[in-house]
């Protein structure tokens, strides 16, 4: 299972009050975005896929490449990591997770 927390480098146990409030949003809003492109289907999934992979830069205030940039994070690595859990799914991304209860969590 991979989650947002491992992806981030984050302990889902640690003291999140430590962390900036703007911090935590974008860790949410990434982690709606890849739920919702991979687990899901229709509106939602397609709505995911063009934030995801438009080629705004990262000037672009909560754009993407803007967000993985104030995360410290490598926006092209995370895409490949997230095209190879879109392939490798066959849509069972979705139904494993709603099985298991998760809630703000990517199970792959």
């Amino acid at each position: 299972m991979l989650n947002t927390y491992d992806m981030f480098e984050l302990d889902a146990g640690e003291d999140n009050s430590r962390r900036l409030p703007e911090h935590n949003l974008l860790i949410a809003l990434l982690n709606r975005a890849l739920l919702d492109y991979l687990g899901s289907s229709g509106d939602d999934h397609i709505n995911a896929g063009e934030w995801l992979f438009a080629e705004d830069d990262a000037e672009d205030t909560f754009s993407y490449r803007w967000v993985c940039d104030h995360l410290g994070l490598e926006p092209d690595f995370l895409l490949g990591g997230v095209r190879v859990m879109r392939e490798e799914s066959n849509g069972k991304v979705k139904r494993w997770y709603l099985q298991r209860g998760k809630s703000d969590q990517i199970a792959a």
